[in-house]
């Protein structure tokens, strides 16, 4: 199973953070900012869809704020470390990664949901918005475990694929149902379109990791 997560990871990951793996002892698959994004967006996305389960809404404003602060940290955070400008904490690089990540999986769940029950409410309930951040910070908290939690490494690993095949999934579902010029998500198309988004992952998996081997010759 490790062999296929260090396969998966390979797609989008680098996969060079020996100090990350130091941080929550053991080999994870994908670096800090890798993993941070898709334990953010996996659980970003559960939360939406389990979570959340009434109507879709967008959050308040407030929240939206913040939410917004996180896809611009995320940018700056990336463009700083690429030019050698700022240089984050393993710590910080996973945190700021899972909100970000967060925020993509919490808009595609609305989304989603929106799609399939065709009704929108006027904002979240403040528990609700409350229990957003609450999730984002202990996300953000998990490499601070360390060697406290054992097996902390295996869990964000498993939990770092999720997110990313649950990404592709959400992607898919959603460019399948824009494609299908407002049919619902039940009946003959829907059902069809399961193996057809299954695959569609299975193919851009295949071609990130081609370009990534492509990019490192």
């Amino acid at each position: 199973m490790i062999a296929w997560l260090n396969w998966l990871a390979g797609c989008v990951c680098h996969l060079d953070d020996s100090s990350f793996a130091a941080v929550v002892g053991g080999n994870v698959a994908f670096c800090a900012r890798c993993s941070g994004v898709y334990v953010g967006l996996l659980a970003g996305l559960a939360f939406a869809l389990l979570a959340r389960r009434g109507k879709a809404s967008l959050p308040p404003r407030w929240l939206f704020a913040v939410q917004i602060a996180s896809l611009a940290a995320m940018a700056i955070a990336g463009f700083g470390s690429l030019y050698g400008v700022i240089e984050l904490s393993v710590w910080a690089k996973f945190a700021v990664g899972s909100a970000f990540g967060q925020t993509l999986g919490c808009f595609a769940g609305e989304v989603i949901k929106h799609w399939s029950a065709r009704c929108i409410a006027q904002r979240w309930p403040k528990r609700e918005a409350v229990a957003y951040l609450v999730l984002g910070v202990c996300v953000a908290c998990l490499p601070l475990l360390g060697q406290r939690a054992p097996f902390l490494w295996l869990f964000i690993t498993i939990a770092s694929a999720s997110g990313l095949v649950a990404g592709l999934c959400s992607a898919n579902l959603l460019l399948a149902k824009a494609l299908a010029r407002g049919k619902g998500w039940r009946g003959r198309w829907s059902a069809a379109s399961v193996p057809l988004v299954v695959a569609a992952c299975a193919a851009e998996l295949l071609v990130l990791r081609g370009w990534r081997w492509w990019w490192l010759q």
